[in-house]
């Protein structure tokens, strides 16, 4: 793979800059979009750091994200958060508009959201619309439907409970998958009340934890448009 420009918005978060980690790692050059620069840098691996960038800005101001898109072929969203809905929609909705405006070859975008975000087997819904299902996560579809409605190439990240790696580290062996929520459900339990749904979901997500570089390894891995996860909920 040739050498790939990426920025990643909430750089300094769990989950960003493990994703910042891992793609820097694999000989690529990031721009880390934070607000806080020094706090970024106090946390950020020696090793990687000469393939690191930061840009400081705010992901709610349309220009500043269009100017820390400008000149990169990724774009990576790991900003926001459900418990605040309307700066999360915005900073996704910026993030969206902006790179399909500035991102050069090969137009790669990620948007970061939960695994409830992904089908349910055999109903056809995603799993925040079932009854039960917290109400803030209807944010992830929300984010969903703005990113599958984009003319790039992306990947809607909807990984399982997350936790950080004891020695930041991907797991090996970790087996990604698209679109569905990889749970057996039996017509019976289909064909039934609703209400009963989530609660067999849930006794299986212990299967789906993975970490944070789990995920940054992900993204790593398919950078590259025209991919397996292209245009998919992974």
């Amino acid at each position: 793979m040739s050498s790939i420009r990426a920025v990643v918005f909430g750089a300094s978060g769990k989950l960003g800059i493990r994703i910042v980690h891992q793609i820097a790692d694999q000989g690529h050059h990031v721009t880390a979009f934070v607000r806080d620069a020094d706090r970024f840098r106090s946390a950020l691996d020696p090793a990687v750091a000469d393939r690191v960038s930061v840009f400081v800005g705010d992901a709610l101001n349309a220009d500043d994200v269009a100017r820390a898109v400008q000149g990169h072929g990724v774009a990576i969203n790991a900003a926001g958060t459900p418990l605040n809905i309307p700066e999360f929609k915005q900073v996704v909705r910026n993030v969206i508009e902006q790179s399909e405006k500035h991102l050069t070859a090969p137009r790669r975008l990620f948007i970061t959201g939960g695994i409830l975000a992904l089908l349910v087997p055999k109903l056809c819904i995603a799993g925040v619309q079932l009854p039960g299902a917290p109400a803030l996560y209807q944010a992830h579809v929300d984010n969903y439907e703005a990113t599958s409605k984009s003319s790039l190439d992306w990947t809607f990240l909807a990984p399982g409970p997350l936790n950080p790696a004891a020695d930041g580290k991907a797991n090996e062996g970790v087996r990604p998958f698209a679109e569905t929520i990889p749970v057996e459900i039996s017509d019976a339990d289909a064909a039934g009340p609703r209400e009963a749904i989530l609660p067999l979901l849930q006794k299986e997500f212990g299967r789906f934890v993975v970490t944070y570089d789990d995920v940054g390894k992900f993204v790593a891995t398919h950078l590259e448009p025209n991919g397996p996860f292209s245009s998919k909920r992974a």
